[in-house]
């Protein structure tokens, strides 16, 4: 029986989902949980099963890889791979490319405002490279950072999440519909630079000849070459806010730690540490809960994670509405919360190291509202050298002290 290498649309109550991907029961993607507050879980920060993947505000990732696909009587059009995010994916791709597999393969699938699905050797989505990738999306427990919008390259594939192979697909437009059908669920590695408008003059003449899928070998797009090389990779983004608040934290032992606060991105959070802060709020409390590489989360009165001010205050964060851009980068501050987005109190944590399992697991989901200035290396200090029990746990004996935090107003 053939492999058929489709994204079949379906429009049910104003949502598109794809066939091949959709999730079962048991296919719920995980993700990671900082939980603190007076109606967390005692901060044991579980992974959390239950949700769909969620929509992240920025595409947090470093090109590897530039690529550039040429097709015939329409133009080149360029790409940056993202091999940190889809290793594999790109590894594939940037080999069948090199090695000449595309060139002269063609789009045979187009839908207008979908996509455009090309790289079947047999022109009508039943063929391969006669091998076959592990999927690097969220759904299949890889934690791929890639959303589908405009000019978006991704990985088409059989119902298998595995079966990806040479066929590909670009993003023709960026909607909410599209994201909910690929995101989390589709290996997407790379994003058009230039030339999308190569790939919409394609897609309009396929439409002036009256296909809207499917189109006939005769009147397929053809690509004349696929070339692909390697390229210097970027460092993260830098979070660049205007700064409201300097705040100081001394650590018993370790040193002062130096911040600048974002209150444009987030005021009500910033107005509520500031608040805390200043009334002494946080003098005497501690560090409960580490994970070298990941963070270091204080702020709790019972040192245990279960505690708060007794107030909660709105998440300013992305998925619960707020439109705050701050990443989590080495030295961002953020708060911890429980389940509810709405129930950040008094703990905060500071994130350790940048990396993509980090970005993925917080960026969107908690309410970034600050960056250390200076003296993350008392930060290093004290992950390093604090002894932790399960899931970063610190008993009470062991956790570092916040002697003080101090928040000052930028005039």
């Amino acid at each position: 029986m053939k492999k058929i290498i489709t994204l079949l649309l379906i429009i049910s109550m104003l949502l598109l989902s794809l066939t091949a991907c959709k999730k079962n029961d048991n296919d719920d993607a995980s993700s990671g949980e900082i939980t603190g507050g007076d109606s967390g879980d005692g901060g044991s920060g579980d992974t959390d099963s239950s949700g769909e993947p969620t929509f992240i505000p920025e595409n947090s990732f470093v090109a590897t890889h530039t690529a550039t696909i040429t097709i015939k009587d329409l133009g080149v059009v360029t790409l940056d791979l993202y091999g940190n995010a889809a290793p594999i994916t790109v590894a594939n791709f940037v080999k069948l490319a090199n090695e000449g597999f595309y060139d002269g393969l063609t789009f045979h699938r187009i839908m207008d405002g979908f996509m455009a699905q090309g790289g079947c050797p047999k022109g009508n989505g039943t063929g391969d490279s006669g091998t076959d990738i592990k999927g690097e999306f969220y759904a299949n427990g890889v934690a791929n950072p890639v959303m589908h919008e405009r000019g978006i390259i991704s990985m088409a594939r059989a119902s298998d999440p595995n079966s990806a192979s040479s066929q590909f697909f670009i993003v023709h437009k960026t909607s909410m519909n599209n994201s909910y059908s690929l995101d989390g669920r589709y290996a997407a590695f790379g994003k058009v630079t230039s030339g999308m408008d190569v790939i919409d003059t394609m897609i309009e003449n396929v439409l002036k000849k009256g296909y809207t899928e499917t189109v006939p070998a005769a009147d397929q797009p053809v690509i004349e070459s696929i070339v692909a090389v390697e390229k210097a990779p970027e460092p993260l983004p830098e979070n660049v806010f205007d700064v409201t608040h300097n705040a100081t934290i001394k650590i018993k032992g370790y040193g002062e730690v130096k911040l600048e606060l974002y209150g444009n991105a987030a005021p009500i959070t910033v107005a509520n540490f500031a608040k805390l802060a200043n009334e002494g709020f946080y003098n005497g409390l501690t560090f409960h809960r580490i994970i070298d590489g990941f963070m270091a989360q204080g702020g709790c009165p019972n040192g245990t994670g279960s505690g708060g001010s007794g107030t909660d205050i709105k998440g300013e964060f992305y998925t619960n509405g707020v439109a705050n851009p701050i990443m989590h980068r080495r030295g961002t501050i953020s708060m911890a919360r429980a389940t509810d987005p709405d129930t950040a109190s008094s703990q905060f944590f500071i994130v350790h190291e940048s990396s993509f399992d980090n970005s993925f697991s917080l960026d969107g989901r908690y309410a970034a509202f600050g960056k250390v200035t200076s003296g993350m290396e008392f930060i290093d200090a004290m992950i390093k050298g604090v002894t932790v029990g399960n899931n970063g746990s610190v008993a009470a004996e062991n956790q570092p002290v916040i002697e003080s935090i101090t928040v000052s107003e930028v005039k």
